[in-house]
């Protein structure tokens, strides 16, 4: 099952970078999410005054650098932003049709806890490496923040630049979420060292927000 995940995911999952005038700087991951260009990704990780692209990578069946020095970028505009839900939808700038399966939107409200699930995207894309990944887990509870944001809780470790990465069920073959952050107990309070690592940050507790609020800025963009 995981394999027709990937064949069915990764060609329309990117690397996001900011670009300047003379590099670019990679910022998350976003998906395909529409065959007119339209892409989500975290609303946390866009900065609307920078020059978004997207990094398009090899065959993920093949071996790939580990770190590439050239990139082919398409560059992005930013066309809704819901801060609040942490969900931003972009858009491919130039007449681009991607190729993106049907019928890829799931129902949060209908995973249960204990479903199986897969992420594919780009962690540590920051510190340099530029391969795609699919990890997996189980989802292990669903939240409402205190500003009533959905949340599907996930028990896969997740990393700096997996934000903005699809969550997707196995079962159904949809994705039900975006990846947004970790649960980092030491967040804002004391942390506890052991040479120079920190300790007591490191869990599993991974959170991915509803795929409803990236479903619903995309229907609006399409009225």
């Amino acid at each position: 099952m995981y394999k027709e995940i990937n064949r069915r995911f990764s060609g329309g999952v990117f690397m996001l970078a900011k670009k300047n005038t003379q590099n670019v700087e990679f910022i998350g991951t976003g998906f395909l999410v529409s065959d007119l260009g339209y892409l989500l990704t975290c609303s946390h990780i866009i900065n609307p005054l920078d020059s978004i692209v997207a990094i398009s990578i090899e065959n993920t069946n093949t071996f790939n650098p580990m770190t590439l020095s050239k990139v082919n970028f398409f560059e992005l505009q930013l066309v809704q932003n819901d801060a609040i839900n942490d969900v931003a939808l972009l858009k491919f700038k130039n007449d681009i049709q991607p190729i993106v399966s049907k019928n890829i939107f799931g129902n949060s409200e209908n995973v249960e806890c204990g479903s199986s699930i897969a992420i594919i995207g780009f962690p540590f894309g920051n510190s340099g490496l530029h391969i795609q990944s699919l990890t997996h887990g189980i989802i292990s509870s669903k939240i409402k923040t205190s500003s009533n944001v959905k949340l599907l809780q996930f028990d896969s470790m997740i990393h700096e630049g997996n934000s903005g990465s699809p969550l997707i069920e196995l079962q159904t073959n949809k994705i039900i979420g975006i990846v947004t952050n970790r649960f980092n107990p030491s967040a804002g309070g004391a942390t506890i060292m052991m040479g120079n690592r920190q300790v007591g940050v490191e869990t599993n507790i991974s959170y991915a927000t509803a795929i409803e609020y990236g479903h619903e800025l995309l229907t609006n963009q399409l009225k």
